[in-house]
């Protein structure tokens, strides 16, 4: 046997799983041959296994590229996520070559969003949360395209997405659970004469003990040590991630989840509108465009921190420094004891309180604003329509200087003897002098002047 499949096989029939069983059972037959030793053909070729690839659509065209380094501009590129997920490659990508792609297309100048094609019931614990982190940790957005069923672990890496999209109304999602299946072979061993003996180290009293439980059928230990932890982790990331949107129904009497968070599947309409799994229905090309359009918004503007949520379960972050220091400036100062608990709800009220206070005060003085220059604009016409009156009337009045002056400059005019200072005119020469002073002839030609008349 192959070494691939003989850690496929290890995989299979000891690891913890995150998968829907009607997928699992699909691939009986694959395990069977296993079991009897027979190699698998598991597509290990390159051209067989799905990768990853690039899609640029605008103009009325799309395109696809084979490599991140030969995409346009604002490309999207798409992981296909398919089949029974791993941590190592065996029918297809495994999480790590996953984990390598979506951070080479995160730090890629040529792709501005990741879409992810989910087409997957499932699969192993193993590296589906490594995996589900690093998507996280991604600066660009990521968007979810559900191919027809995203179930169990493909649910978990696609929760991480800042939107979910359905294929069609009847794809499925869910299967938020954790289960484990293992074999007895107790008694085909001893039809084969063969028996096992089990021994521990004296300190080792423990060693393999919620297994050898469960082969006497005492499943509780593997579930409450083994299980439940697991399982808290995936619910909890999904609380986390579908904070404002997620509807969970009340638990029943003894559990901590209720609906959708109790392991069941559902179609796309219910996914959406009944338990908030789910943001939308659309084609790939829907999901391409949306990724191109999300990929022109910085992602802190996408994931909104402070989403409402019915559920009281999720975790919120720290009132950091950072935060407090936001706080103090809306006018608002937590105290030291605050600034060290989680942010509560009624933190993110005063915050937001204040913020539209803020915004309220900022219309209300953009309008003044917006007056005030408007009367400025109207004062600053007036004042340059004056200024052209006054230098209009000044130089009509230099030109009437001007030409008194030459009137009473020409030859022929009679001189006339100013009055010194002290003296007056004899009243007997007062007529006579004003006649005179008519008759120059500088004044004469004033005469038929109406604005001298």
């Amino acid at each position: 046997m192959k070494q691939n499949n003989i850690s496929l096989l290890s995989a299979v029939l000891g690891g913890k799983w995150l998968i829907e069983t009607r997928y699992a059972l699909g691939f009986l037959t694959q395990v069977e041959l296993l079991l009897k030793g027979q190699s698998l053909d598991l597509g290990n070729d390159k051209e067989t296994k799905p990768v990853s690839y690039a899609i640029s659509a605008g103009g009325g065209r799309v395109r696809r590229f084979e490599s991140f380094d030969m995409a346009e501009p604002g490309s999207v590129a798409v992981i296909p996520i398919q089949g029974v997920i791993m941590k190592d490659s065996y029918w297809t990508a495994g999480t790590q070559e996953m984990s390598f792609w979506a951070k080479e297309a995160d730090n890629h100048p040529n792709i501005s969003a990741t879409v992810l094609q989910l087409a997957s019931g499932g699969g192993a614990v193993d590296g589906t949360f490594e995996f589900a982190d690093v998507l996280s940790s991604l600066q660009k957005p990521v968007v979810s395209w559900v191919d027809g069923m995203c179930a169990s672990a493909a649910y978990a890496i696609g929760v991480r997405a800042q939107h979910i999209m359905m294929s069609h109304a009847t794809a499925e999602i869910g299967s938020i659970g954790t289960a484990i299946r293992f074999a007895d072979y107790t008694k085909l061993f001893e039809e084969w004469g063969i028996k096992l003996h089990n021994i521990r180290a004296t300190d080792s009293y423990l060693k393999n003990e919620d297994y050898f439980q469960a082969l006497e059928g005492n499943y509780e230990p593997i579930i409450q040590n083994i299980l439940n932890p697991t399982n808290d982790i995936f619910l909890n990331s999904v609380r986390q991630y579908r904070s404002g949107k997620l509807k969970e129904g009340k638990p029943l009497e003894g559990k901590t989840a209720g609906a959708p968070l109790n392991g069941q599947m559902y179609l796309s309409q219910a996914a959406i509108d009944d338990y908030g799994l789910a943001d939308s229905i659309g084609t790939f090309d829907e999901a391409i465009a949306l990724a191109q359009e999300l990929g022109r918004t910085p992602k802190t503007q996408i994931v909104n921190p402070f989403n409402q949520n019915t559920n009281q379960n999720r975790t919120m972050p720290k009132l950091t420094s950072t935060l407090v220091a936001i706080a103090g400036f809306l006018g608002w100062t937590p105290s030291a004891s605050q600034s060290e608990t989680q942010l509560t709800q009624e933190h993110v009220d005063k915050i937001n309180g204040e913020m539209s206070r803020l915004q309220a005060e900022n219309q209300t003085l953009t309008a003044d604003k917006t007056n005030l220059q408007t009367q400025l604009d109207q004062a600053q016409a007036d004042l340059k329509v004056a200024n052209t009156s006054l230098v209009a009337a000044e130089q009509s009045a230099k030109d009437w200087k001007a030409k008194a002056d030459e009137y009473g400059s020409q030859p022929g005019a009679t001189p006339t003897t100013p009055v010194k200072s002290g003296e007056t005119l004899e009243s007997g020469n007062e007529s006579d002098t004003t006649k005179v002073i008519a008759n120059l002839p500088h004044n004469r030609q004033l005469d038929n002047n109406p604005m001298f008349n």
